[in-house]
């Protein structure tokens, strides 16, 4: 008798049979997995977890040719250029903030909102995020202020995409989470404008309308059905907090979901580090040290370090200060050495000036190029856009 067992893509080896790929049930391949290179195909597909038959080859159990770390970094490998992946991104990510435009203005007016073109969206993200992710991380840092509840909608989701492939969550629930996050904020359609781009502080009755909004995105998406309960919890559990100070259920430690942590710790970061009418946003260093100061009460601690290691020590699109008084902008991280990403060198601080652009390896080079901190890129006027893609 067949004993079916499901693990993770980055567990599969050599000698396991694999009679399902858990793709969306699209696949029906099956035999015996002849080398890794299979696994690495697999992989760049975007194919998170499969079903083996340990009758017919090997358990996941029995093997231990090749260490699980060594296996796990398979997931994390680009199988496309960021050059490549970023062209196709861009567009994607631009069409995303029109859909979730559409949607907010749709479920304003009490009309039909097309669930189907999101969540067509969401299997984008995902597979770029496992194909490059550093394309989309790099997109992320790239912002207009007056399109931020479309932008921020958009990088939630991006990020939940990024930090479930770090968490290697089965296809079908890391879809669920990432469509929720772009839905996660469509209750702020019905908060008036005025309050919701205040820049004073907020009167308890503001706040509280504020506050309204996951209970009112619960039901919008409820009311239009087709929506996972793990989708409605990214937008109903978003702003739940570790001690039970959050909202609308002020839920606390272990009452929150899996997907209300993950969902809540990229909400945070993504509208920390984004310019608003009441707050000039963090760098993203500065923004994944106020996560670690917030983990524990506010946020799920492990969740936090997860993220962290997801994004990067110095995410994708951020600004960093070199040796001999240089600034680059981070293009790629480095698997094996996060602290020493691929880096666009743009900019002389000794001389003030822009130098024309040379992209270094930190962990390939021979000159001991290191970085030496993270710097605001607001500071030196450096726009990202500029020199990416």
């Amino acid at each position: 008798m067949a004993m079916i067992k499901q693990i993770p893509t980055s567990e599969l080896k050599p000698g396991m049979y694999v009679v399902r790929l858990n793709l969306n049930e699209k696949s029906s391949q099956e035999g015996i997995v002849p080398d890794i290179s299979v696994v690495e195909t697999l992989i760049s597909q975007g194919i998170t977890h499969v079903s083996i038959d340990t009758e017919q080859g090997i358990n996941a159990s029995e093997s231990n040719d090749k260490p699980a770390e060594e296996t796990s970094r398979l997931l994390k490998q680009p199988t496309t250029s960021m050059e490549e992946e970023f062209s196709q991104a861009k567009g994607k990510h631009q069409e995303a903030q029109g859909l979730v435009q559409q949607a907010m203005t749709l479920a304003a007016s009490g009309k039909h909102i097309d669930i189907a073109e999101l969540s067509s969206m969401s299997d984008f993200f995902i597979g770029s995020v496992y194909r490059n992710q550093n394309a989309l991380a790099c997109l992320c840092r790239i912002r207009d202020q007056d399109a931020y509840l479309m932008e921020h909608s958009v990088n939630v989701s991006i990020l939940m995409a990024i930090l479930g492939k770090e968490l290697q969550l089965p296809e079908k629930k890391l879809h669920e989470c990432v469509l929720g996050a772009l839905f996660h904020d469509i209750g702020k359609i019905l908060v008036p404008s005025g309050i919701l781009n205040k820049p004073g502080k907020l009167t308890d009755d503001e706040f509280n309308t504020i506050k309204s909004h996951p209970t009112r995105g619960k039901e919008i998406l409820e009311q239009h059905g087709g929506i996972s309960e793990v989708a409605l919890n990214v937008v109903y559990q978003h702003h739940e907090r570790m001690d039970g100070r959050g909202y609308p259920l002020k839920l606390n430690g272990s009452e929150i979901s899996l997907e209300g942590c993950m969902a809540s710790t990229v909400d945070v970061y993504d509208a920390i580090t984004a310019d608003r009418c009441y707050h000039k946003g963090m760098s993203p260093s500065a923004g994944l040290k106020k996560l670690l100061e917030w983990s524990g009460d506010h946020l799920n601690v492990e969740m936090v370090h997860h993220f962290i290691k997801a994004i990067g020590v110095y995410p994708t699109g951020s600004v960093v200060e070199l040796d001999r008084g240089r600034l680059g902008i981070v293009l790629e991280q480095n698997i094996l050495s996060p602290s020493k990403p691929i880096v666009r060198i743009i900019y002389s601080m000794n001389n003030n000036c822009y130098i024309t652009p040379e992209e270094i390896d930190l962990s390939h080079q021979s000159g001991n190029i290191s970085i030496v901190r993270p710097v605001s890129a607001k500071q030196y006027g450096i726009k990202v856009e500029d020199f990416v893609g």
